[in-house]
């Protein structure tokens, strides 16, 4: 029974049977004395709020720092976590892309030589060097109709000599015209 909290006078009431009345008779002079406590206290009286309740604040605000400061932590770790998992990733793609270069460049180096490319045999430098008789056969024997590359090395080489004496002489005009005119008529 809650009689233990009332006042004697109460006590009286709450043992006849009205219970509810006394608590709320008692709540109204403990409300009372709490306020008169207040009124009477200087400090509280000119500050407006007791030592206490700026202790409890400051306490509370102390807890939600500490809370903040944890979370704080938390967070700084688990980005720490996720940033080492990110390198590693990156990592081992960079590792996988070297390995990926390595591999093409070893089958690069090893299968697909000059010789192996399709066009190669279009376009062999050494197919124009002059052609091994004692390899090739009788079919080196013929002789067919049509410019020699000696004759038009010649040739190159007596335009560059007519075109540096027209330029040394500066006898000629339009050099250029009549140089092209006499390789024209050759």
């Amino acid at each position: 029974m809650p009689s233990a909290s009332l006042d004697d006078d109460l006590r009286e009431l709450a043992e006849a049977g009205q219970v509810g009345l006394a608590l709320k008779l008692q709540n109204k002079r403990n409300e009372r004395a709490e306020k008169s406590k207040r009124l009477l206290d200087p400090r509280i009286r000119q500050i407006g709020a007791s030592a206490d309740e700026w202790e409890r604040q400051i306490a509370h605000k102390n807890e939600c720092r500490q809370a903040e400061a944890d979370m704080a932590r938390d967070d700084r770790a688990v980005l720490e976590k996720l940033d080492r998992i990110a390198q590693q990733i990156e990592a081992e793609r960079q590792e996988d892309q070297r390995q990926r270069e390595a591999s093409a460049r070893h089958h690069s180096l090893n299968k697909l030589g000059k010789t192996a490319r399709r066009e190669y045999f279009l376009s062999d430098p050494k197919r124009d060097l002059s052609i091994d008789i004692e390899h090739v056969g009788p079919s080196a024997a013929q002789v067919f109709a049509g410019e020699f590359v000696e004759d038009k090395k010649a040739m190159q080489e007596e335009l560059v000599v007519r075109i540096i004496d027209c330029v040394s002489q500066r006898t000629c005009k339009g050099a250029r015209n009549s140089l092209t005119c006499s390789y024209a008529t050759r």
